[in-house]
């Protein structure tokens, strides 16, 4: 695997946490990034960080065991799932995942979300067009 340019990434990570936080689809410091950078790095949002003030300099660097290799700030709890998806499909290279306050109230509620209010949704793609 061909090592990209570290810097880049982070800041790319940086506006993706704030465009999540902008949009309403994480609270507080809801929510991680990861990005896998070689054969066993991968760059990671610190935990108890609200991603809408990420700086280049918050993102850390795990490995695919979620031992921090570098970083000033502590790598979020939530790698480990991360680094387990990496593990099972060697094709993804990046995840983003958020706690959307609605999602969480449902989940809470343990009420199931009905397909046709996610626009991405199959069964809802064309009213949504």
């Amino acid at each position: 695997m061909t090592r990209p340019n570290v810097h880049k990434l982070k800041q790319e990570m940086c506006e993706i946490g704030r465009r999540i936080y902008a949009k309403g689809f994480a609270a507080a410091n809801d929510g991680n990034i990861t990005y896998r950078i070689g054969d066993n790095e991968v760059l990671c949002t610190p935990t108890m960080v609200n991603k809408g003030f990420l700086k280049p300099e918050d993102i850390c660097t795990v490995d695919m065991e979620g031992k921090q290799l570098s970083g000033f700030r502590k790598r979020t709890s939530e790698v480990l799932l991360h680094l387990t998806i990496m593990k099972e499909r060697s094709d993804i290279k990046s995840v983003v995942h958020c706690h959307p306050p609605h999602a969480t109230a449902f989940a809470i509620a343990r009420e199931p979300i009905r397909s046709a209010c996610c626009p991405r949704s199959k069964s809802s793609w064309g009213k949504f067009r």
